[in-house]
C-alpha cells in the first residue's frame, strides 16, 4: 500500500511535469514571453493539462483507451517538451520552487498549517473512495471506469452525468488505466494537485498585485476553508474549476496592469473552467463586462 501510493505521487509529479513542458508550448502562440517562475509554471501546467484532456478524450473517441496507448501519447509529449524541461522553461527547478515557496510564502504562523491541511489532506486522496465521495462513485470515476472497460468513449444510456464537462474525468482515466501505479488514487490525486496550484495560484496575484504578506495570508485563508480541504481528498472537480478561475483572475489582473496578449490567455482559461463545470460559464460574460 506505500508503495502503491509512492508511486502514485511519482506518476502524479511525472505527470504534471510533462503537461508544464508541453503547456510551455502551446503557451508560445499567444502567452507573454516574460511569464516565468512560479507564475510561468502555473499557466504552462494549466494549458498542459487540458491539453492532455482533449488528447486522452481523442484516444477514447477513435477507441484506443488502452494504457500502451497513453504510455506512448505520455512519451510523445515528453519527447516534444523535452527541451523545455531541459532548460527549465516550462517551470522553475523543485529547488527553486520549493526555496520561493519555503522563503516567500510559508511564514511559520501561514505555512505550519497550510502544511498540516495539505499532509492530511494527502493523506485522504491516497485512500480508497469511500460512501462520503458520492459523486466520484457515481460518475466522477465511474464513468472513466467504463470508458476503460470498452476502451473507447460512448455514450452512457444510464446516467445523465456522463454528459457533463469532462475534462478533469480525462485525466481521472489516466489513473484508473494504471491499477499499479495507484489506480483511483493516482486518480484522485489529480484533483489534489489542482487545489494545491490553486492555493500557489492565490499567493502569486496576492504577491504580484498586493504584497508577498497579503498573498500568504489569502494562501492559507483559502487553504483552511474546510470543504476546500475535504474536496481535496475526493475525486471530484470543483477544484480544478477553480484552479483555472484564479488563474483567468490573475491574467484579467496582468491585463490590466500590462496589457499584450493576457487578456487572450484569461479567456483560454475560462474556457478551461467551463470544461470542469457547466456553471464556469457564468464567469465568462462577468470577465467579458471587466
Amino acid at each position: 500500500m506505500i508503495i502503491q501510493a509512492f508511486l502514485a505521487i511519482i506518476s502524479l509529479l511525472a505527470t504534471l511535469l510533462i503537461c508544464a513542458g508541453f503547456g510551455r508550448l502551446i503557451l508560445r502562440a499567444f502567452a507573454p514571453k516574460h511569464a516565468g517562475g512560479l507564475e510561468g509554471f502555473l499557466f504552462a501546467a494549466a494549458i498542459g493539462m487540458g491539453a492532455l484532456s482533449y488528447l486522452i478524450l481523442a484516444l477514447g473517441l477513435i477507441g484506443l483507451l488502452y494504457p500502451t496507448a497513453v504510455l506512448i501519447l505520455m512519451l510523445a509529449l515528453m519527447l516534444v517538451s523535452r527541451r523545455n524541461l531541459s532548460r527549465g522553461e516550462a517551470s522553475a527547478s523543485a529547488s527553486d520552487t520549493m526555496r520561493g515557496i519555503i522563503g516567500q510564502m510559508l511564514h511559520p504562523y501561514i505555512g505550519i498549517p497550510i502544511a498540516v491541511i495539505g499532509v492530511s489532506a494527502l493523506i485522504g486522496a491516497l485512500a480508497p473512495p469511500s460512501f462520503n465521495d458520492w459523486d466520484a462513485l457515481a460518475y466522477h470515476l465511474a464513468v472513466p471506469s467504463l470508458y476503460i472497460k470498452w476502451h473507447a468513449i460512448k455514450y452512457v444510456p444510464f446516467t445523465s452525468h456522463s454528459n457533463l464537462p469532462f475534462l478533469m474525468e480525462m485525466l481521472y482515466a489516466i489513473g484508473l488505466l494504471f491499477p499499479a501505479l495507484g489506480g483511483a488514487a493516482l486518480a484522485k490525486l489529480f484533483h489534489f494537485a489542482a487545489g494545491v496550484l490553486t492555493v500557489l495560484a492565490i499567493y502569486v496575484i496576492g504577491k504580484k498585485h498586493f504584497s508577498p504578506k497579503a498573498g500568504a495570508i489569502g494562501a492559507a485563508v483559502f487553504a483552511a476553508i474546510p470543504l476546500v480541504g475535504w474536496e481535496a481528498t475526493a475525486g471530484y472537480i470543483d477544484l480544478a474549476t477553480s484552479f483555472y478561475v484564479v488563474l483567468a483572475v490573475l491574467a484579467l489582473l496582468n491585463h490590466w496592469d500590462e496589457g499584450g496578449q493576457w487578456g487572450v490567455l484569461a479567456f483560454i482559461s475560462l474556457g478551461l473552467a467551463a470544461a470542469t463545470k457547466t456553471t464556469a460559464l457564468a464567469f465568462i460574460p462577468v470577465a467579458g463586462l471587466w
